[in-house]
């Protein structure tokens, strides 16, 4: 966006037509319906599908809360590129990579790292996230792991809690997860550890912005 928009605010400035702050905040007040919108729309078309609990509304609205969150970070992590890097082909090229090993190290794709890279995942967005939307979907449940006892044993999981063969799961140890989902301690750290993506990225991108057009 920057690198388009960066002609017409430098030529702008320069006739003395608004101050950076008056740009910067109107750019941030137009995305505004943007990242309500968006994840609204994705999880309408995602949550139903996906079978995710509908025993109360409220579930609905946290999953659009926490997609929300993670919506503002990239688009502010995408602003920052932009003021970083004039070039979008170049920008996009970093994007690609960040976004990339931010989502290897979130622990959805991968649950074993690298002691030597294990720090990745606590600079990485999509943890917290994945983090989140783990809480708000599976607390409160129990998993059961099922196994026949033979192989001519027909296994019917339909009611896990009244079958000898299925037993209680951690969620957690089955999936070598960090954060546990019936740990409550991780929805405030989660969320404010957003929020503070959210603040962060969007400083920056205002001192990179102004950096930019220092010479005005």
């Amino acid at each position: 966006t920057f690198p388009e928009e960066r002609k017409m605010l430098l030529k702008e400035r320069a006739s003395g037509m608004y101050r950076l702050s008056a740009f910067y905040f109107a750019r941030l007040a137009s995305d505004i319906p943007m990242e309500f919108s968006i994840p609204l729309i994705f999880i309408i078309l995602i949550y139903f599908m996906g079978g995710l609990r509908v025993d109360s509304g409220v579930y609905f609205f946290q999953n659009w809360f926490a997609v929300m969150l993670v919506t503002a970070v990239c688009q502010a992590f995408g602003l920052l590129l932009g003021c970083i890097s004039m070039d979008p082909k170049t920008a996009q090229t970093i994007a690609t990579v960040v976004f990339l090993a931010q989502m290897l190290t979130a622990g959805y794709f991968v649950t074993t790292i690298p002691v030597w890279i294990a720090w990745l995942r606590y600079v990485s967005f999509f943890f917290y996230g994945f983090g989140l939307i783990l809480h708000i979907e599976y607390k409160g449940r129990t998993i059961y792991e099922c196994v026949a006892t033979d192989s001519c044993t027909q296994l019917d999981p339909g009611s896990p809690e009244n079958n000898p063969q299925c037993s209680p799961e951690s969620l957690q140890r089955a999936l070598h997860l960090i954060q546990d989902p019936n740990d409550h301690k991780w929805v405030p750290i989660n969320v404010c550890v957003l929020i503070g993506f959210v603040v962060l990225l969007q400083l920056l991108v205002y001192v990179f912005l102004r950096k930019k057009t220092a010479r005005i």
